[in-house]
Order: structure tokens, then C-alpha cells, then sequence
């Protein structure tokens, strides 16, 4: 699934993206989660960056999580789904920031990315940059992390 989400003050709004669409100059972040084959070729081909595969981001070594590659900053985690079950996943999820744009992508479905974007379309969010939707993505995580420890 491929999800475009624009700048509209410090709210988010979800912006329907076809083959074919020019990118709107607004959209600041653009999250890939299990992408097909077309979705990973259409951001590459409307950004000019390689989108990572899967097997890419989970073989990455830990000393190489965090590069810079063709103009974008490149960040591959590994966050915690399905924490509310006994089958907790975790998975790698690569974060991009390239130029005024976040690029996620991931093969999970965390709940907090859930959350994040649900919070920011209603009442903003406190940094609306690739840069601060990526910080605030992880501190979502980290404060879910902190929530499963305690519980």
C-alpha cells in the first residue's frame, strides 16, 4: 500500500496517488507498507532514490543502519508489532528523508504509525517536516517499547 500524505498547516491529509500523478510540492511524507513491485518502481521513479527491498532491510548490518546515498539520508530500525499478542513481531522499517519529504518503508504495521497518523490528522503534529515525522514516529515506538516493558 502506498499512502501520500500532504502538509495542511501542521495537519496531515491523505492525498490519492495513481501512476501517472505528479507528486503535490505539499507532500512531506510518503509510506510504503508492504509495497508491490509498482509502488516501490513509481516512488523511485518520482523521487529519482532506490527504495530499499525487504531483504535488503533485514540483512543490513548494524554498523550500516544509518547512510547517505544520492542527495537522501537512509535509516533503517527495528521497531515492534503485534505487541498486544503473545506474537510479537519485530521487524526492520527503513525511514528516508530526502530533501523536505519522509519516505517509510515497511512489511509491518505497527500500531503507533497507526496512531501517529491518526493524531495527526486531527489535530496536527508538533513538527510537520520529514524530519520531525520521522522523530516523532520513533518516539512513538519508543514510548510503546516503554509501555510492553512496563506492562
Amino acid at each position: 500500500m502506498l499512502a501520500v500524505y500532504v502538509q495542511n498547516g501542521t495537519a496531515l491529509e491523505r492525498f490519492p496517488i495513481e501512476p501517472g500523478t505528479e507528486l503535490p510540492d505539499a507532500a512531506v511524507w510518503i509510506d510504503l507498507v508492504t509495497p508491490t513491485v509498482q509502488e516501490d518502481r513509481l516512488v523511485e521513479s518520482l523521487l529519482g532514490i532506490a527504495v530499499p527491498t525487504r531483504e535488503e532491510m533485514q540483512e543490513i548490518e548494524l554498523s550500516s543502519r544509518l547512510y547517505e546515498e544520492g542527495g537522501a539520508t537512509f535509516m533503517t530500525a527495528t521497531i515492534l508489532s503485534h505487541t498486544d499478542s503473545d506474537d510479537v513481531v519485530i521487524s526492520p522499517i527503513t525511514f528516508i528523508v530526502f530533501g523536505n519529504r519522509l519516505i517509510t518503508v515497511r512489511y509491518e504495521d505497527p500500531r503507533t504509525f497507526g496512531a501517529y497518523t491518526a493524531r495527526g490528522q486531527r489535530v496536527g503534529i508538533a513538527c510537520p517536516s520529514a524530519g520531525g515525522i520521522a522523530v516523532g514516529l520513533l518516539e512513538a515506538s519508543i514510548e510503546r517499547l516503554a509501555d510492553v516493558l512496563e506492562r
